[in-house]
């Protein structure tokens, strides 16, 4: 009897043992993947061409990542477009596609001039946005 009471003891102890360290295990899990939310900056790269023709197709492009890792749940893409001197009527427009974190859409401008393309990005409780420009000439 007192060989049984030992086991069963035994048996208690390790079970014990074992759920606590499940518990552990999965805290430090969690605890990894929240700080990597936290403590990862969101990163949002703006791509488009320097240049382009009136009434030429461009392609407008926000590379979001978070760490190494590209973004695939944004809240909000955003590009606000507006000429030179003229922010006042600019254009926003969400994009269209998506593709391994890229985030795109293809626009065509029909006057000459600067032009300002600004994304805003909202994903993962941070709002990035940056700012580039692209020349449209004339054919």
């Amino acid at each position: 009897m007192k060989n049984v009471r030992t086991a069963i003891l035994i048996l208690v102890v390790l079970f014990i043992a074992g759920c606590s360290q499940d518990q552990a295990v999965n805290s430090s899990k969690a605890e990894q993947e929240e700080s990597v939310d936290v403590n990862e900056q969101l990163n949002v790269e703006l791509i488009l061409p320097e240049k382009a023709k009136v009434g030429e197709s461009i392609e407008i492009k926000a590379l979001v990542t978070q760490g190494n890792e590209a973004v695939d749940d944004a809240h909000e893409v955003v590009f606000e477009i507006w000429k030179e001197e003229e922010k006042d009527h600019s254009e926003m427009m969400d994009y269209t596609e998506y593709e391994e974190g890229y985030y795109s859409i293809k626009i065509s401008l029909d006057e000459p001039g600067v032009y300002h393309i600004q994304s805003h990005v909202t994903a993962r409780g941070m709002h990035i946005m940056p700012v580039k420009q692209v020349v449209i000439e004339e054919e």
